[in-house]
């Protein structure tokens, strides 16, 4: 792919919100939607490299797929890990301990989501101070590229087409996440199934790709727009409840999807 500034510039909006959130500060009420719009980076931009490599080589070749995972995420994974277990040793209390190892083992097989899931809301004060829980999003990120993939090949097998498939699955992730908050409001914003639709949103972007003109440059402003209101007005009590999915997560989402990133320039 050529570079993409516009990518970029969402990625500061997705990272940086996250950082302020953790750190404690009120700048921004809804900065744990940057976690969202990260979601529909990685559904772009994965799309946009596997339907490229259909184009070039007819196949997704699935073993050079997860290689090129691994070279990029274990690294500065085992980095985290291997730090984070030594101030784990020094500074955590026994009981506390204990959740961290059953933590460490479960973000080592990609599965933390499940694990935290099944402890408490991602907002509970008592999960704000376990030292892994950021690796929630890593492991859902993670399961959707393993599922992913083979979506595209079984879809090009049988002839299916890929953006209807896309619409239907995103629809009815969505409304899956819609349902289970009702039943499940804490569990609900670790599960892969429930947060399937943002990266899905990315990749349907990706696969109605337009050339940049004036009037999807504004369309872009808008999709601006939407992400900065959502980050701004996030639920300020979410140490109450788990405001996902919402209309926030919903904005954050159209925001860097079908608006903005459809108004990213395809050039140098």
């Amino acid at each position: 792919m050529h570079y993409r500034r516009d990518i970029d510039g969402l990625r500061f909006f997705a990272v940086i919100p996250v950082l302020l959130h953790h750190a404690g500060l009120s700048l921004l009420p809804g900065g744990w939607l940057g976690v969202d719009i990260f979601f529909v980076i990685s559904g772009y931009l994965i799309t946009r490299m596997l339907i490229d490599e259909i184009r070039m080589v007819g196949r997704i070749d699935l073993v050079s797929f997860y290689e090129r995972r691994a070279r990029r995420i274990l690294p500065a994974l085992f980095l985290v890990l291997f730090i984070s277990t030594i101030l784990a040793l020094l500074w955590l209390p026994p009981n506390a301990l204990l959740k961290f190892g059953e933590s460490l083992g479960t973000t080592g097989l990609f599965v933390s989501n499940l694990y935290f899931m099944t402890q408490s809301g991602y907002f509970s004060d008592h999960l704000l101070v376990r030292p892994l829980i950021h690796t929630w999003s890593l492991a859902v990120e993670e399961q959707f590229y393993i599922v992913y993939p083979v979506l595209l090949i079984f879809a090009a097998k049988v002839r299916v087409p890929l953006l209807p498939l896309l619409l239907i699955l995103a629809a009815g992730s969505l409304v899956f996440a819609f349902w289970a908050h009702q039943a499940y409001p804490e569990q609900v914003f670790y599960f892969p199934i429930s947060r399937a639709w943002e990266p899905l949103v990315g990749s349907i972007a990706a696969l109605t790709q337009r050339t940049h003109t004036s009037s999807w440059r504004f369309g872009g402003d808008i999709g601006l727009i939407l992400i900065c209101y959502a980050l701004m007005t996030g639920a300020s009590e979410a140490h109450i409840t788990t405001p996902f999915p919402g209309l926030q997560s919903f904005m954050a989402c159209l925001g860097s999807g079908p608006i903005k990133l459809l108004a990213g320039s395809t050039t140098h």
